[in-house]
């Protein structure tokens, strides 16, 4: 109560009060920016060891194992689903919720996987899949909600 500008005038709160509250934040993309530009064109960047050989999306600056300096590399946009789980989830633009597939996809090339979502119908999706990057229609309040897979063939 001490933080409430009511209760210093020693006045209690009503339901019928109403605090309406905006917040705008934008922030950089950071070192994900180079990864996150290629999303945005269809394309997947990773990063490899010239140590270790190694290769990690999305790149790191370093190798985690070994410290050396990564190389950038672009990987083909597919991948095998290594992991799923199918639940109601939604979106910052969605008003509703809806049952989407999540999956952990190793990008072909990489030795890591990345948390996508599963396009179409995800529950005839199996571990093991082959599956593509796809295009997303409309608009996404962050480049991450661009990796999409959708199953080959």
């Amino acid at each position: 109560r001490e933080f409430c500008p009511c209760a210093a005038k020693g006045q209690a709160m009503t339901p019928t009060d109403e605090l309406a509250l905006t917040l705008s934040w934008r922030h950089g993309r950071g070192a994900f920016g180079p990864f996150f530009a290629a999303l945005e064109q269809g394309r997947i960047l990773a990063a490899v060891c010239p140590t270790c050989g190694r290769t990690v999306t999305p790149p790191k600056d370093r190798c985690l194992f070994d410290g050396a300096e990564l190389v950038p590399r672009e990987l083909p946009p597919v991948g095998t689903v290594r992991q799923l789980t199918t639940g109601s989830a939604s979106s910052l633009l969605a008003s509703k919720s809806a049952e989407e597939t999540f999956a952990l996809v190793q990008v072909t090339g990489s030795d890591n996987s990345l948390l996508a979502r599963i396009a179409g119908n995800g529950r005839a999706v199996q571990v093991g899949a082959s599956v593509r990057l796809a295009p997303v229609a409309g608009a996404v309040s962050h480049p991450a909600q661009l990796l999409v897979f959708v199953v080959e063939g």
